[in-house]
């Protein structure tokens, strides 16, 4: 084997451009690295207080995760913060209730206007599941819900195009549905 001087430069030179590389690889990753949340608290959840009631949300889609308090009735816009969902107030848009058997499905068609949001509220019971899709809009679709009875909301913002939000059965077991879109005052 015969390696002579320029065969070590150019071995010299990879191997100090391989280095440089992960340096630079590792300071990227660790600049854009997400801050991790406080002890006790989930990531990517912020919690909107209005007087007795609160609802959480994920702050990466708006999908509302919970509500405590007043929660019977809508939503609506507020909570004293520009676009985001509070409990209590809202027109609805449509109500849907119905009982869907196996092969059986929901579907509710509205226009919202590019931008603009609305809430969708929706529970089921039943010893199945339920699949909610949305089409022609941006939203945490599709979602599967177990139906214990509890309420689920999603948010769901308009493209202008025509939206479709669909309700089947995840399973084959039937369930009760009662769904409504509500626009925020």
């Amino acid at each position: 084997m015969d390696v002579d001087a320029a065969h070590r430069q150019r071995g010299a030179l990879l191997a100090a451009v391989g280095a440089v590389a992960l340096a630079l690889g590792g300071w990227w990753w660790q600049t854009e690295a997400p801050t991790p949340a406080p002890p006790g608290v989930l990531g990517g959840v912020e919690v909107v207080r209005d007087g007795s009631s609160s609802a959480s949300y994920w702050t990466r889609t708006g999908a509302v995760i919970g509500t405590s308090g007043a929660t019977v009735g809508s939503a609506a816009a507020g909570a004293g913060r520009p676009g985001r969902w509070r409990v209590g107030g809202g027109d609805p848009v449509w109500t849907e209730r119905a009982r869907l058997g196996s092969g059986d499905a929901v579907v509710r068609y509205n226009r919202i206007a590019n931008g603009e949001r609305h809430l969708l509220r929706f529970s089921c019971t039943g010893p199945g599941e339920l699949l909610v899709g949305v089409r022609g809009a941006r939203a945490a679709a599709p979602m599967t819900v177990g139906c214990d009875g509890a309420v689920a909301m999603m948010e769901i913002t308009g493209t202008g195009a025509p939206v479709w939000v669909s309700f089947s059965l995840a399973g084959s077991q039937p369930v009760q549905v009662e769904a409504r879109l509500i626009a925020p005052r």
